[in-house]
């Protein structure tokens, strides 16, 4: 547990800047009833992180960053423009219309591109358990800078959200303010895409927002019921995201929290609560029930043990070009659009044996290539340095990521005197869609255990299963007490 706190302490620090900031502007927009308005500025931005993709800029540098920002300020100002006093034209289609648009350009635009697919998968489903202290820092000062904004001037921006007729009969600027309002609530949207993605940003302006509505009617009980739901629910996700992906669990959180209150609700205000009580537990029965047979019945989660494996196949291919041979070369050929020249550049630099090449893998380890990411934890493994053990042990949170790139991270990371790798590599030596996968961790877990037991040659035989029960009992009685030999590069007990 305490292994799990350190590893997720970080991403839980995003999810609380993202509730406070995301929470007030969720309240503005489902009050001026333009919901999919985030959605649609999450998209545009994403839409200008891939023009910049294609341009060649790095999706987490500054110039890819400057490229979603100046999408989303241009949006900002047609929303402005678009909303009128008498709508004949409801700005919610608009709305709608600037997500489709902006939606299929992404898509045709990424498709220009070999790893288009990998873009725009890390653009919506972002990766939170990624986030470092720099990014937390330079957000949480952006955003307070931007909260300090709207307190100064939170009577226009309520009054415009809130009550916009009398805005315009008290002769407000509704239309400066407007832009005010969706240019820093763009600023704010394309910030916080970069951290987690469009989808999970979206759930975070819309989900707390609305549980606080459903319950209360002034802004100060919302703010708070907002902020507390929203704490609770990145909690309760982070805590259950750890070997599943983080960003849909969060998500689902959110859902369960809605449905949760808004259950309570229906019974509060039902004109019989026993009836309404009995109602709900019966939906309670049938849906456990229904998990229950999906879960007994449901199609095997695993994929057939002879289909080939993907990443063999991308680690095996030759790279399209050259790569160099000098470090320079090799950290130029880091920023190539092939992923197999990008890998074989990682092999290549840790087979310098220069430990300053450290900080360039530990970036490859955020490629949008498995086969690369792959590359670059088998690599940094090879180079044993205690400085990537951080960022190592930060990659293991990641459920989102590729089995054979956690595989090569746990790896590494156990080999680093770390017992954290352990338990991942149990997880997959049982779990593990390959069964190539799944053999590789045992193999390395009976290395690692000493004199647990030798694994069999097939992951599937009864032998296999045998010893993986009796490692996962090694672990389960003894891993607080193990303690890393370096010379015999093995977990022993401590004495």
């Amino acid at each position: 547990m305490a292994e799990q706190v350190q590893i997720l302490f970080l991403p839980f620090l995003a999810c609380l800047i993202l509730t406070g900031i995301h929470v007030y502007l969720g309240i503005h927009v489902i009050s001026r009833k333009v919901i999919f308005v985030d959605l649609a500025l999450a998209q545009i931005a994403a839409l200008g992180a891939t023009v910049a993709f294609l341009l060649g800029y790095d999706p987490r540098s500054q110039g890819a960053y400057f490229f979603s920002l100046g999408f989303a300020v241009l949006a900002a100002g047609v929303f402005a423009l678009t909303r009128t006093r008498t709508e004949r034209v409801p700005q919610e289609a608009i709305i709608g219309l600037a997500y489709a648009t902006a939606s299929a350009a992404a898509i045709l635009l990424a498709d220009i591109s070999p790893h288009g697919a990998e873009h725009l998968h890390d653009l919506l489903a972002g990766s939170i358990v990624w986030v470092t202290p720099a990014q937390i820092l330079k957000t949480a000062i952006f955003y307070t800078v931007i909260g300090t904004f709207h307190y100064i001037f939170r009577e226009r921006f309520l009054m415009i959200s809130l009550h916009p007729e009398q805005a315009y009969s008290q002769g407000v600027r509704v239309r400066i303010w407007d832009f005010l309002f969706y240019l820093s609530f763009g600023v704010v949207i394309t910030s916080s895409v970069q951290i987690a993605g469009v989808l999970l940003v979206f759930c975070y302006l819309v989900a707390p927002a609305v549980f606080a509505v459903m319950f209360f009617d002034n802004l100060k009980s919302r703010l708070i019921t907002g902020w507390v739901v929203g704490t609770t629910v990145s909690a309760a996700g982070l805590f259950f995201s750890y070997d599943r992906p983080s960003g849909p669990t969060i998500m689902v959180c959110f859902a369960v929290a809605l449905i949760l209150g808004a259950v309570l609700r229906a019974i509060v205000l039902a004109p019989s609560r026993p009836r309404a009580l009995a109602a709900a537990a019966a939906v309670i029965v049938l849906l456990a029930g229904i998990g229950w047979a999906f879960q007994r019945f449901g199609p095997a989660h695993s994929l057939s043990a002879s289909e080939p494996d993907a990443h063999a196949t991308a680690l095996a291919g030759s790279p399209e070009h050259a790569v160099g041979s000098k470090t320079s070369e090799l950290r130029e050929a880091l920023r190539d659009s092939h992923a197999n020249v990008r890998a074989k550049a990682v092999t290549d630099l840790a087979a310098t044996g220069d430990h300053r090449v450290v900080p360039d893998l530990l970036d490859a380890l955020h490629d949008q290539s498995p086969a690369v990411r792959e590359s670059a934890a088998s690599a940094l493994h090879g180079l044993g340095d205690p400085a990537a053990l951080p960022s190592l042990k930060q990659g293991l949170a990641s459920a989102d990521e590729d089995e054979w790139v956690r595989l090569r991270i746990a790896q590494a990371v156990a080999d680093l005197g770390d017992p954290a790798g352990i338990p991942v590599l149990l997880e997959l030596a049982g779990k593990a869609d390959a069964k190539l996968a799944r053999g590789e961790a045992l193999g390395t877990l009976t290395r690692l255990s000493g004199s647990v037991g030798s694994a069999a040659p097939d992951p599937e035989a009864p032998e296999s299963a045998a010893l993986l029960d009796k490692l996962g009992r090694w672990w389960h009685r003894q891993g607080t007490r193990l303690k890393w030999d370096g010379s015999s590069r093995v977990y022993r007990p401590a004495p």
